[in-house]
């Protein structure tokens, strides 16, 4: 069985998918990816906001991140080691752990071909 759900990050639309042999099974892995709509940047409020995944070298620890466009500030999103469910990193305060940019600017050439990657 399969369920369904939209999640919506400023402007864009993703569709996540659970699988399971049953309904409660289905909404369990659903669940793993405790991940929800976000309507803008915590810092800018820009709505321009995506999707980006990668691995750590070391530690092989897998990230999912959401990133504004108009700013670069980022929140990631990190894996439990216990049930490998995902989950927005909050401050002390509670709240989103939003990032600014802390980085160089990328060349025009090689942010095109980055763009081409990360953004939809």
């Amino acid at each position: 069985m399969e369920i369904s759900k939209k999640l919506v990050l400023g402007v864009s639309e993703y569709t996540l998918t659970g699988k399971g042999e049953d309904l409660h099974s289905a909404l369990m892995d659903l669940g793993k990816a405790s991940i929800y709509d976000i309507k803008a940047c915590g810092l800018c409020e820009s709505p321009l906001i995506r999707l980006s995944a990668y691995v750590t070298e070391k530690d092989k620890f897998k990230y999912i991140k959401v990133t504004c466009a108009k700013c670069k500030g980022s929140l990631t999103l990190g894996e439990s080691k216990q049930d490998h469910a995902n989950y927005y990193r909050k401050n002390d305060a509670g709240k989103l752990d939003w990032q600014p940019f802390k980085g160089e600017e990328v060349k025009t050439e090689q942010k095109q071909k980055v763009e081409a990657v990360i953004w939809d």
